[in-house]
């Protein structure tokens, strides 16, 4: 996302997704690489805001592959990202973000509900813990 404060003003914050494993000084480097390299060459200040994705976690592979494919039944453009579990004593969070297309007119707590539903079917004992975040590269200028 763009942030514009005027001429000389402009800043901008992006996620990015890698690997849990890597060793987060090396990781970190890479992403101060990337915000210097957008300062010198295109006189942006971009903002990092990083995001571990655990790569060796088949299951939770697996069920963010699932899951992109079903909430395609809400909506096509509906997107997921930033998927982990975290198993607790009697039941499983499911935490992950939701990205909704603008021209969707469900409400957030629509849009959770029948992901939560669709999740539920298949894995009864998982809890959904869910983001809604905005689609902005849709949004015109």
């Amino acid at each position: 996302m763009i942030h514009d404060y005027g001429p000389g003003r402009q800043f901008a914050s992006v996620h990015v997704e890698m690997a849990a494993e890597n060793d987060v000084i090396a990781s970190h480097d890479v992403i101060d690489n990337i915000e210097h390299d957008f300062s010198e060459n295109d006189d942006l200040q971009l903002i990092v805001h990083f995001d571990p994705i655990s790569t060796k976690d088949s299951t939770a592979n697996d069920l963010s592959s699932w899951l992109a494919e079903e909430v395609k039944i809400i909506h096509n453009e509906l997107a997921i990202h930033d998927l982990r579990i975290v198993q607790e004593a009697k039941h499983t969070n499911l935490i992950f973000d939701c990205v909704k297309p603008n021209e969707l007119s469900m409400t957030d707590d629509e849009i959770k509900a029948a992901i939560s539903a669709l999740v539920k079917k298949e894995h009864p004992d998982y809890r959904c813990m869910i983001t809604v975040d905005r689609s902005y590269a849709s949004f015109s200028h």
